[in-house]
């Protein structure tokens, strides 16, 4: 690990020898934004040599907005801070740093309270000059205009616009921005799936210093050994075929197979996590389908009757487990769980099984764990699947 020198608790800006290649200080602006950073008792204590480099070099460029944005994504000084250095850079007539408050706000973020309508405002008068400064190669405006076609704020969402700014900001180096791409290949938002691409920017990001690239990158890292076999039995499950497919080609699927018997009965709403999906809950039919921002059903859950509504899954459940299994058949049937655990949304404690690009989880009864309630397969990333979705008879 390298150090910035720090005498007292303060950090000395000047030159910086970071791993042999020494950086200058920036700008003034820049230069006094991390002296004030050091009176106010932050430090930068322990910085991998990727996150250090990063940091001097946002120092060097004299662009006090684009070091905080720094600051957001390694995580090395308070909220606090990183608010006030983009409140200081948005009054002084930065649009980029009005569009990342108003980012901040519209999710809560920073530990800032959640002021959808005034982020919104604040995002509407900044936009254009956001455009124009991205049109013009600013790197910290194309991220942020990536990041406005990829959430809809304030602009209509357009994961190909999104792709396209994104990309931009990576060829510059932009950490955030390669965090935000991945996701985008990782879902095959504006982009085809690509899982190795998504890994590959991550790992690049996490190298940089992005601490929420580490945590994604693990989430997504390569599967044990080969599950095409558990994949194609997985797949023998009518419901579990819909995976993949278009919203309305996956409940004529399944109308077909008579898992659905009414197409036009269910309730609709919107992922509590992800503003782009669609939850559709079949209650007579003991069934709910995710739709993801690009119309691709990526999840999908079976009942037991009476948990969500009158009706119970028609659909079989994989690998032999029945509705009358309890926790320890079911354990008996699939084996040694790779992750449990309580699961609030459902009242349930559940096993889960890493198969491929997909897991499998059953729940049972929070209370004695011998009634099954929720059987449900999601993706962590988007494929193309092959042919072992063979339909059931």
């Amino acid at each position: 690990m390298n150090k910035i020198v720090n005498i007292s608790g303060k950090i000395i800006v000047g030159v910086l020898i970071l791993g042999g290649f020494p950086f200058l200080a920036g700008t003034a602006e820049a230069e006094a934004a991390e002296i004030e950073l050091a009176a106010s008792g932050e430090i930068h204590s322990e910085l991998s040599a990727g996150a250090a480099k990063e940091l001097a070099q946002a120092v060097h460029s004299g662009d006090t907005c684009r070091l905080a944005s720094v600051h957001y994504e390694l995580k090395d000084i308070s909220d606090e801070n990183i608010v006030a250095m983009f409140t200081k850079c948005a009054e002084a007539g930065d649009a980029r740093a009005s569009m990342w408050l108003a980012r901040l706000y519209f999710k809560g973020r920073c530990s800032l309270p959640t002021k959808k309508n005034m982020a919104l405002k604040m995002a509407a008068e900044a936009i254009t000059n956001v455009i124009q400064q991205a049109e013009a190669g600013d790197r910290e405006a194309q991220f942020l205009l990536g990041c406005a076609y990829h959430e809809g704020f304030p602009v209509e969402r357009d994961f190909k616009k999104a792709v396209k700014w994104y990309e931009l900001a990576v060829a510059s180096g932009h950490i955030t921005a390669m965090n935000n791409l991945a996701a985008l290949a990782q879902k095959a938002y504006g982009t085809p799936p690509d899982i190795k691409r998504a890994r590959r920017l991550l790992a690049q990001a996490a190298a940089k210093g992005s601490v929420l690239a580490a945590e994604n990158a693990v989430k997504i890292r390569g599967e044990r050994g080969d599950d095409s076999e558990r994949l194609k039995t997985l797949f023998k499950s009518p419901l579990v075929q819909a995976l993949g497919k278009q919203r309305d080609d996956a409940i004529a699927m399944l109308v077909k197979q008579g898992i659905i018997a009414d197409p036009k009965k269910f309730d609709e709403s919107v992922e509590q996590s992800h503003s782009e999906m669609k939850v559709l809950l079949f209650k007579d039919d003991g069934l709910l389908l995710i739709v993801d921002g690009v119309g691709r059903i990526n999840n999908v859950d079976g009942y037991v009757a009476g948990h969500r509504g009158p009706g119970q899954c028609k659909s079989e459940i994989p690998f032999g487990v029945t509705w009358t299994d309890n926790a320890e058949k079911a354990r008996e049937k699939l084996g040694s769980p790779d992750d449990s655990g309580v699961v609030l949304s459902d009242l349930a404690r559940g096993m889960a099984y890493n198969i491929g690009n997909v897991v499998y989880a059953v729940m049972f009864n929070l209370k004695d764990q011998r009634t099954l309630k929720v059987w449900r397969v999601y993706e962590k990333w988007a494929v193309d699947y092959p042919d072992q979705k063979t339909t059931t008879p």
